[in-house]
């Protein structure tokens, strides 16, 4: 619109001269140009006209905001010389929006988070679902994907979004994280602050829980140990252990552990008792260690030997262990025994004889 000066104030031109004077500015691209013609020179006393142009913002006041004005104003008006030229510069009214990455996982304890966590932009203006938001891209991100790098994750600033639409509508704005990784979980997608959007991650995690189970006639030979060590397992690899007790009613429980791997694998995890006590065999049964109590066997070879004669060796079979024991036997290859009894033999049929040949005598 153009406006002329009259004196000490200002007029439209249709009001000075009774004719509307007004261009419309598009175009495409951020400088839009238009010129006003025909253009009387003097006014009726032969004075040079002093011309003022007038930008109605009317409809956009919301959107943008005169440099040097005010967001909402909705007029600005430029002196301009006759012949030069007057430019208006409307910058868009924009909001920031800060994006902190937050991670519920025991401090990383099992060195779980990405290097990298990638993010899409969308936006919905009021009076529209936030289901039917879209993607949307800033002049930094065309396609509206923005990173925060590991391992600090310094929260994301992403600057000069558009506080309306073309038709004054207020924007809302948020992120969804893209690819998440498949060891978390994430709900919800994001949480709306005075500063910006919260988006955690919780780690998927799973407990375990086992005991000891001793089978040792209630420790009658009083040799069970005040405590045991239970390692765990994960993949194979140990990862952790727990001393357990009695006071523990021999009860033991792993927690915080991740389920997966980063590519979505469930890990497996087990037990294993650590330095099995002596005169105990272990054996495990999912999470359950049940100890058993072996009884020693005893030594034969240090019981004493009252029989004589050749030692013969036994074995056990039941411990799996060699012991050495001994019985007598008759020696049955000496010589010297045989002569002996040869001579046994001999005087007793002498004496027999002599016995029967008294007898003759005296009943003769």
């Amino acid at each position: 619109m153009t406006i002329v000066r009259t004196g000490a104030d200002w007029q439209t031109f249709e009001e000075v001269y009774g004719v509307e004077k007004t261009i419309t500015l598009n175009g495409q691209g951020n400088k839009w140009t238009g010129s006003f013609t025909k253009l009387p020179k003097y006014d009726q006393a032969g004075q040079l006209i002093q011309y003022a142009v007038r930008e109605n913002l009317a409809g956009s006041a919301n959107t943008y905001t005169p440099s040097g004005g005010q967001i909402g104003e909705q007029q600005q008006t430029l002196e301009v010389a006759q012949g030069e030229k007057v430019t208006f510069t409307n910058n868009l009214n924009t909001v920031e929006l800060t994006v902190k990455k937050e991670w519920d996982d025991f401090d990383n304890k099992f060195n779980t988070r990405p290097e990298t966590i990638t993010f899409q932009l969308y936006s919905w203006p009021d009076g529209m679902a936030e289901s039917l938001a879209t993607e949307v891209g800033t002049p930094a991100s065309p396609q509206g994907i923005f990173e925060i790098m590991g391992p600090d994750f310094t929260p994301l600033n992403i600057a000069g979004l558009p506080a309306t639409d073309k038709l004054g509508r207020q924007m809302h704005y948020k992120v969804k994280e893209i690819d998440i990784p498949a060891n978390y979980n994430q709900t919800p997608a994001y949480q709306a602050t005075t500063n910006g959007l919260n988006v955690t991650n919780e780690l998927l995690t799973t407990e375990i829980n086992g005991r000891k189970i001793w089978d040792d006639q209630e420790n009658q030979a009083g040799i069970r140990p005040d405590s045991v060590l239970i390692a765990l397992m994960q993949d194979g690899q140990k990862i952790g252990e727990v001393t357990v007790t009695d006071e523990m009613n021999w009860r033991y429980t792993f927690e915080e552990l991740p389920l997966y791997d980063p590519s979505g694998r469930e890990y497996e995890y087990t037990v294993k008792e650590e330095n099995i006590p002596t005169g105990y065999a272990s054996q495990v049964n999912g999470y359950t260690i049940t100890n058993t109590h072996v009884p020693e066997t005893p030594n034969r070879s240090n019981l004493p030997n009252t029989s004589g004669g050749k030692k013969v060796s036994q074995s056990n079979s039941t411990s799996g262990q060699s012991s050495n024991s001994t019985r007598s036997l008759p020696k049955t290859n000496d010589t010297h025994n045989y002569e002996w009894v040869l001579a046994g033999l001999l005087l007793l049929i002498v004496v027999c004889g002599l016995v029967l040949k008294r007898r003759k005598t005296v009943s003769r």
